[in-house]
């Protein structure tokens, strides 16, 4: 585990052999490194903590997708052949991603950069991966975020890595995964973004500096929104940030058509906002929750 977080840096004796007064004894293999896998075939030798790691594909995606408060950032994703001789070697994995591993094993990697665009500390519950198969695997249940209890500062960004079980046979299946963004929290404890599913084989939009996440409803994918979406957005004034979201008293609705009309319904299952907000003992005497709702649902 360690390695993978590792390899990233250069080793100064990998500049110069001689600078580090040491000879190998045995030329090593031309596909052998110290550094980051860039090519496929590449691999690095196992040592007392890690297996040895051998790169079977790479994709680079260099992608950014805006989330409601921050942006993810897409590097690389590669698949990773692991070959553990001993237990020790695989302890680390069998604990992050919660499951017993074989002798060998394979890994799905992704490179990730989470920036907080918003003034306020955020917190995230970690990246999880739908696999090819269209199985989602969350922290400790076939994934594992290495940078998911992190509190980020406001403006600040920090680079992660992301982990998955994966098979031999998505060597040539990159494309077919995706990734499923953290829920977001800020410094109050209150919910700033929900999971959305993001889809790496539709690349964001080059030619806006800003990509427009649509609503994490079920389904649904952090992408840039059509025109017709964008105009549909702008010309709806009650929808907030362009996402179609909107925070009564700390919980996220959002926005849905029954029986003709335009209501909001509960991300988290508090049910329909004026309900919910008349049932619940914290809102029903708060003069802000219903001068909000009032204001959303036009004073009816």
């Amino acid at each position: 585990m360690k390695k993978l977080l590792t390899l990233g840096a250069v080793l100064l004796c990998g500049f110069s052999l001689a600078a580090c007064g040491s000879t190998p004894s045995t030329k090593p293999s031309a596909n052998e490194v110290d550094g980051p896998l860039t090519k496929v075939g590449q691999y690095t030798k196992s040592d007392t903590d890690d297996p040895k790691v051998t790169l079977l594909a790479i994709k680079h995606y260099n992608q950014t997708y805006q989330l409601n408060g921050a942006t993810v950032k897409i590097k690389t994703a590669k698949l990773l052949q692991m070959d553990a001789t001993t237990k020790k070697q695989r302890a680390d994995y069998e604990t992050n991603l919660g499951q017993k591993l074989g002798k060998r094993f394979y890994v799905y990697q992704v490179e990730y950069v989470l920036t907080n665009t918003s003034d306020q500390k955020i917190a995230s519950n970690g990246f999880e991966v739908i696999n090819p198969q269209g199985e989602q695997l969350a922290t400790n249940d076939g994934a594992a975020d290495l940078g998911a209890s992190d509190n980020l500062q406001p403006k600040a960004k920090k680079a992660g890595t992301l982990i998955a079980i994966a098979k031999k046979s998505d060597q040539g299946k990159l494309a077919k995964f995706k990734i499923v963004s953290p829920e977001l929290i800020d410094a109050a404890g209150h919910l700033t973004d929900e999971a959305q599913t993001i889809d790496l084989h539709k690349p964001a939009d080059k030619t806006s500096s800003k990509t427009s996440a649509t609503s994490p409803s079920n389904g649904q994918s952090a992408t840039q929104a059509s025109d017709s979406d964008q105009q549909t957005t702008a010309s709806s004034a009650n929808r907030a940030s362009g996402d179609d979201k909107v925070i009564v008293a700390g919980h996220s609705f959002h926005h849905e058509t029954f029986a003709g009309a335009d209501i909001l319904v509960g991300d988290n299952g508090e049910g329909e906002a004026g309900e919910w907000a008349a049932n619940n003992p914290a809102t029903q005497n708060d003069t802000s929750v219903r001068d909000q709702l009032s204001s959303i649902y036009g004073n009816n």
